[in-house]
């Protein structure tokens, strides 16, 4: 596959940008940009020139919308491991990936 078309996307913090709370000063802290940078900085340099996405919204449904409209082949979404109660209250963002998802997806587990 051409590392080009492999596409990191990420869901901005809640309250950060577009509900209207601005940093300071951007330069000093914008947690979008050091994720961007640190993304970046992981995959190496044959993702420099890879396109970097920010979702807004309910995370597993931004990125599935997110691929439908970009007719993505393969979802690859990492696993925080939650369980019990807090999972039972807060959901599994990659469990609401799997079920709406339009295409393959694949649940990286961290050790």
């Amino acid at each position: 596959m051409d590392p080009a078309q492999i596409q990191p996307i990420v869901t901005p913090p809640i309250g950060f940008d577009h509900a209207g709370v601005h940093p300071v000063n951007p330069e000093l802290h914008d947690p979008i940009t050091e994720t961007e940078t640190a993304v970046k900085e992981t995959l190496g340099p044959s993702m420099s020139d890879a396109r970097f996405e920010v979702l807004d919204g309910n995370p597993a449904e931004s990125i599935c919308r997110f691929a439908q409209e970009n007719q993505v082949d393969l979802l690859v979404v990492g696993s925080s491991g939650k369980s019990g109660l807090k999972k039972f209250f807060t959901g599994s963002v990659s469990e609401g990936i799997v079920k709406e998802a339009p295409c393959s997806v694949l649940i990286a587990k961290g050790m």
